[in-house]
């Protein structure tokens, strides 16, 4: 059975469409808030084809108090190119092994209204990360799709995932937000990503 975590979403793109309004007549629960980025957006080059982008995720768990929950992180390594959402109890000691595939749609705000969204594959693990992949053959340029969210200067990213395939039955999940901090003050770090990732390898 599919097992999915939902937030409310509306994307454009038609071939989204059918995904999209089968979401919609799901119910849905409170999603989880994060923060991600409030000390900034960190570009790092590890080699002639391996670079990544990362920040840190804080779980809000009241209006006063955060704690560290994990990092995002975007890689680009030869061919490959993936964003990892690492929100493990324990940071430190991150799940290797996916335990899971399907899909994810993000929708990305700014002053109240959706500056863009994105569709793609993803895994998911047993502590409850996820990672979206790129398939280029297939079109899905989804760190590059990422990272054009970013330049738009979102201040919250929402998030869907779902297990299983991309139709059938959807049940109640739960629905992951983020509010993205110090994303104007990281430009220079996100171009610099964006420039390091196109010149690696298709």
């Amino acid at each position: 059975m599919e097992q999915g975590l939902w937030v409310l979403i509306r994307v454009g793109a038609r071939r989204l469409a059918p995904l999209a309004a089968a979401l919609l007549f799901a119910p849905a629960a409170p999603a989880q808030d994060y923060e991600v980025g409030r000390g900034g957006w960190q570009l790092e080059r590890l080699g002639d084809e391996f670079v990544l982008l990362r920040a840190e995720i804080l779980k809000v768990e009241t209006p006063e108090k955060r704690r560290r929950q994990g990092l995002v992180i975007l890689t680009c390594e030869g061919g490959s190119r993936r964003i990892r959402f690492q929100l493990s109890e324990n940071p430190r000691a991150p799940s290797t092994q996916a335990s899971a595939e399907g899909r994810a749609l993000l929708r990305a705000w700014r002053n109240g209204a959706v500056s863009g969204a994105l569709h793609a594959r993803a895994r998911f693990f047993e502590d409850g990360s996820f990672e979206l992949q790129e398939s280029a053959p297939f079109g899905d340029a989804v760190v590059r799709g990422f990272v054009d969210l970013l330049e738009r200067l979102p201040g919250e990213l929402e998030v869907v995932l779902f297990q299983g395939p991309e139709t059938g039955r959807f049940v109640r999940g739960q629905g992951l937000r983020f509010r993205l901090e110090e994303v104007d003050p990281s430009l220079a770090q996100i171009y610099g990503f964006e420039g390091l990732c196109t010149r690696a390898p298709p």
